[in-house]
């Protein structure tokens, strides 16, 4: 049942938090499903295929796990090595000793070998604790030198057994316990060079997206697993065309922006994949994931302290300029100058002439933390130096927004010394060519960064797109999802959502969870009462109930948006400080003055760009200047308004409209901007909270400035829902509008503004809504073409009607005989009708101007503004239309006297300006 309102007691019980545990019970495998088999829960073992593509890192994480069984196979990088070392007459320490993490290593595997042989502890174990990798290296030299004198062929496993007796002092090892061959594996790795370093990459790392693949942050990576659907948009198509060198501006840096969850980092790990399919057939024929590599770092602001003393020893210009600045007045601010973070700082502050010095050390620095990043990821601390590079090593920085160091670094152009790929030669040269890929939420800084470097990047938006989401369920669903599936998008709050690219994909994937484990049926209530129904196939979807698919898609809004908080930059806010971020940045973008839209955020404890919640793009023109937007998605805009899940179940209700609870979540979160209550932070917000100043800021109409009534609210309440339409049918007695009234408005005032939505087909205002003393009477519409008629429904027209305004004066509310009175005045009000209307649509309207009235005078407010909310036309020729339909129909009542405010909805909420670079 839905949620009766109460115009005047607005409290709001605390909602329910809404996650990912809700599935639980439906996440458990389906026992004896006929159609289809349940998702294996994920177990501890691993499975063959499973073993055979680990990485060193999981071998020996596996191999630490307390189990006491042994793999059947070997994974594919031991083998590998067997067969490189094998083919080597001798090898050699890759170290003179080993740093401390591999010294844990080497311990780790100590204890593994005494496990599985049995033993309490390795002879002379403290000795080899203090071992030194030539140790290692002498004796595989050892076993080597012994088989060619003894002219005996020995197979790569043997060696590798031998070598084990020989380096740690032990009689015999069965060379069929696969844990001892990793494990002596782990420890050759770790102290011989087997094969240089593109040959080692080529046999540890792992091969994903047509790539070799090194990642600093395994745990980011796997978000970005799963199926990836090429989608034929400009977005995917610029990506296309500058990973397979089609774009002239720039071949060596891509800078991919958008909100989060947009599909950036998705799009860019698909860089291989687009250089290949960029070629021809016979030349495709030719590669193979090992002659490309992917380096996937995710960067934070840690790296914003980077600095090498012996790369800075290479810049003597550079490193005396840092240090006379920071004598001259920063050491107050910076503990030493020898920061990447403080060398942006110098970059700003000296004379042209100086900055090249400043870039150079800047690109030597930025070349050093890539190789640091990289040589940590693969294990890797000698040369990088190989016989056989890699064709291209596409570079993928995520997040380079959090260090614009970096990301200016990898910007220079070709012709400059400074030139980062330039770096990568000699001991550090293991590629032929060297691409870089900035990916970053929007951020105000990094958008400045972008035009301090003109021409030295391709820059790429990612926008909301529903074309990922149809191809998921395609390819998910075998092309025929259940059709309770297909209603989905119907509920207009989950269609707005997957249009983020992240949210699609999460919604796909938990209903792939409810089909492993719901049949959908024909007839719910026929399977629910069938005596012989099995249970535990759980028969709950009918596939032709539109109502409960429009309510399973409202609680699957619920469930992803909370889950894409826990993803998001946001993660560590509450609930409702998220959403407060978001309510206050609509107004603030939509109310700041046009010089100030480049800094609209700088009043806020942290900025909605940097959280990935706005979006921010430049646009050059002809004469120099550039066109600055910044937006809000429809996607966004649904998170907010749910508070990121934990009040969503509005989302789930039935008895309003779609459109029009759509409708209602979007004006809630325009009101909400202008709450006094922020949940305990403070955001400034320098705009004024006038009712002319709030509809000037959000209506595609022009209106006067003379309302000088506030918004006036310490907080929105959830959305409300009316029990029965507050109106009457034509035929009705006027009484059945105190029933409705005499249970929504009771109790007291307690400052909260709220937005409630009247029943469907109510014939009067869609939705009502109240801040202060102002009550908005909204009409929500597919399109403007009614414009008269829909407003004269709400009692909108060209006058007063002075009848109404003097019996609504003098009307006692509380009076017993009130049922009476408004039917004897309806009569006469009847029976008065004249001019040229018809007698319904004059009834219409009196009826309309009777009851704004009466909610006026119940609820205390001095002006009712009238309100179309219309879905976002696709064309802008049909929203100029539209526009000048509103603006022509002028209406006089209730202390309004303008056109209608006319609200577009269901695109993004942004705002444009000119700026001068």
């Amino acid at each position: 049942m839905p949620r009766k309102a109460n115009f005047h007691a607005l409290s709001k019980p605390k909602p329910e938090k809404v996650t990912m545990k809700r599935l639980r019970s439906l996440s458990a495998p389906v026992k004896n499903s006929k159609n289809k088999k349940a998702h294996l829960s994920e177990s501890p073992i691993k499975s063959a295929k499973g073993v055979q593509n680990e990485t060193f890192l999981e071998t020996i994480e596996r191999l630490k796990q307390p189990d006491d069984r042994d793999d059947s196979v070997l994974p594919l990088w031991v083998t590998k090595l067997m067969s490189t070392a094998e083919a080597k007459d001798e090898l050699v320490a890759k170290k003179e000793k080993f740093t401390g993490e591999d010294e844990k290593i080497v311990g780790d595997m100590f204890d593994i070998i005494q496990k599985k042989l049995g033993i309490e502890q390795l002879k002379a174990r403290k000795n080899l604790e203090r071992a030194l990798p030539s140790l290692y290296a002498s004796a595989w030299n050892s076993v080597k030198n012994d088989a060619k004198k003894k002219k005996i062929s020995r197979t790569g496993r043997v060696l590798m057994v031998e070598f084990l007796c020989q380096a740690l002092l032990l009689e015999s090892v069965d060379q069929s316990k696969n844990a001892l061959i990793c494990a002596a594996a782990v420890l050759l790795e770790l102290s011989c060079r087997i094969d240089d370093f593109c040959q080692h990459v080529r046999r540890t790392c792992i091969k994903k997206y047509g790539s070799c693949l090194i990642t600093n942050n395994e745990t980011e990576l796997a978000l970005l697993s799963g199926d990836f659907i090429v989608e034929k948009c400009d977005e995917i198509d610029s990506i296309r065309g500058w990973a397979g060198g089609k774009l002239k501006r720039t071949e060596v840096t891509l800078s991919i922006g958008g909100e989060s969850g947009s599909g950036k980092t998705r799009a860019a790990l698909q860089c291989v994949q687009f250089y290949r399919k960029s070629k021809t057939r016979q030349e495709r024929r030719t590669l193979s994931a090992d002659h490309f590599l992917i380096v996937y770092l995710k960067v934070n602001g840690e790296s914003n302290k980077h600095w090498n003393n012996a790369v800075a020893e290479k810049h003597e210009v550079a490193m005396k300029t840092m240090e006379g600045l920071w004598d001259e007045g920063w050491r107050g601010s910076y503990d030493t100058y020898k920061t990447a973070e403080f060398l942006e700082i110098c970059m700003r502050k000296v004379p042209k002439d100086e900055k090249h010095a400043l870039r150079s050390l800047r690109a030597a620095l930025c070349h050093h933390w890539i190789c640091g990043r990289i040589a940590l990821g693969t294990q890797f601390k000698s040369s990088f130096e190989s016989k056989n590079p890699f064709i291209v090593a596409f570079i993928v920085l995520d997040e380079v927004a959090a260090c614009p160091w970096l990301y200016k670094a990898v910007n220079g152009v070709s012709t400059d010394g400074e030139y980062v790929p330039a770096y990568f030669s000699g001991t550090t040269r293991f590629a032929g060519e060297y691409r870089f890929i900035c990916v970053s939420t929007a951020s105000d800084s990094i958008f400045r960064d972008m035009r301090s470097t003109p021409g030295a990047f391709e820059p790429v938006t990612m926008k909301p797109s529903p074309m990922l989401y149809e191809g998921l369920m395609t390819k998910t669903f075998d092309k025929s999802p259940p059709s309770v599936f297909v209603a989905l998008p119907k509920n207009e709050c989950f269609a707005k959502l997957v249009l983020n690219r992240r949210c699609a994909v999460m919604a796909v994937e938990v209903m792939e969870v409810l089909t492993f484990n719901v049949k959908p049926v024909l007839s719910a209530a026929a399977n629910m009462n069938n005596s012989h129904l099995n249970w535990t196939e759980h028969d709950l979807f009918s596939l032709t109930d539109a109502e409960g698919a429009y309510a399973l898609a409202g609680f699957l809004v619920c469930l992803v948006a909370a889950k894409y908080k826990y993803m998001n930059a946001a993660q560590n806010l509450d609930h409702d400080e998220a959403k407060a971020i978001v309510v206050k940045g609509i107004r603030a973008v939509l109310c700041c003055k046009e010089k100030r839209l480049g800094d609209v955020f700088s009043g806020f404890p942290i900025s909605p760009l940097k959280l990935g919640l706005f979006h921010t793009t430049f646009s050059p023109l002809e004469d120099g200047r550039q066109v600055v937007t910044i937006s809000l998605s429809a996607a966004q805009q649904v998170m907010a308004a749910t508070a990121y899940g934990s009040g969503a179940l509005f989302t789930t209700n039935i008895t309003g409209g779609a459109f029009e609870v759509f409708s209602a979540s979007i004006f809630s979160l325009y009101l909400s901007g202008y709450s006094t209550d922020c949940f305990g932070k403070t955001i400034k917000v320098a705009t004024r909270a006038s009712l002319s100043a709030f509809i000037h800021s959000v209506s595609a109409t022009k209106v006067g400035d003379k309302y000088e009534n506030l918004l006036k609210h310490s907080s929105v309440s959830g959305i409300l829902f009316a029990s029965h339409s507050i109106a009457t049918g034509e035929c009705e007695p006027l009484n059945s509008y105190l029933n409705v009234m005499g249970e929504s408005l009771s109790g007291e005032d307690n400052g909260q503004a709220f937005v409630l939505v009247n029943s469907r087909s109510s014939p009067y205002a869609d939705l009502i809504a109240k801040s202060g003393d102002i009550l908005f009477l909204i009409h929500c519409e597919e399109c403007a073409d009614t414009t008269t008629s829909d407003l004269a429904t709400m009692g909108f027209s060209s006058s007063d009607n002075s009848a109404v305004d003097t019996f609504v004066e003098s009307l006692d509310m509380k009076g017993s005989n009130l049922e009476e009175q408004l039917g004897d005045f309806m009569v006469k009000g009847t029976q008065r009708v004249t001019g040229n209307r018809t007698t319904m649509d004059s009834l219409r309207l009196l009826r309309g101007k009777l009851l704004t009235r009466l909610l006026m005078k119940a609820l205390a407010c001095n002006v009712a503004v009238p309100v179309l909310m219309c879905r976002e036309p696709k064309d802008d020729p049909k929203k100029r239309e539209w526009r000048e339909t509103v603006q022509n129909c002028r209406v006089q009542s209730f202390g309004w006297s303008d056109p209608a405010a006319l609200l577009f909805v269901g695109g993004s909420i942004e705002r444009s300006t000119i700026i001068s670079v």
